[in-house]
């Protein structure tokens, strides 16, 4: 492993140590129209370390438009950051995703 590869990884633990307060609150508020309970399931079916790109990917794209809360985008974004890092192109279009930072009010 790179010393790169590892402080990297370092601060994606650093980052699920610092969210860790904003808890998944299942299932998480989204449109009804839009958001299946098979969608909510996706993101309540792992651990959020484990949750894979494909289960994440919707929630991402919808986030704080059609589905959730800040609070609900800061659980979700230590596992955003990291599977942007090492799986770059999982999720969809990183420009949409990181947009959501200045929705959720990042500064605060």
């Amino acid at each position: 492993m790179t010393d790169e590869r590892k402080r990297l990884q370092e601060t994606i633990g650093n980052l699920y140590t610092t969210f860790a307060p904003y808890v998944l609150r299942h299932p998480v508020e989204g449109c009804s129209c839009c958001i299946l309970p098979s969608d909510q399931r996706r993101l309540a079916d792992y651990p959020l370390h484990e949750l894979p790109a494909e289960n994440l990917r919707e929630y991402a794209f919808s986030a704080l438009t059609t589905w959730g809360d800040s609070d609900d985008f800061r659980h979700f974004l230590p596992r955003i950051f990291e599977l942007a890092a090492f799986e770059p192109g999982h999720l969809l279009d990183l420009e949409i995703v990181f947009e959501k930072l200045r929705y959720a009010h990042w500064w605060e």
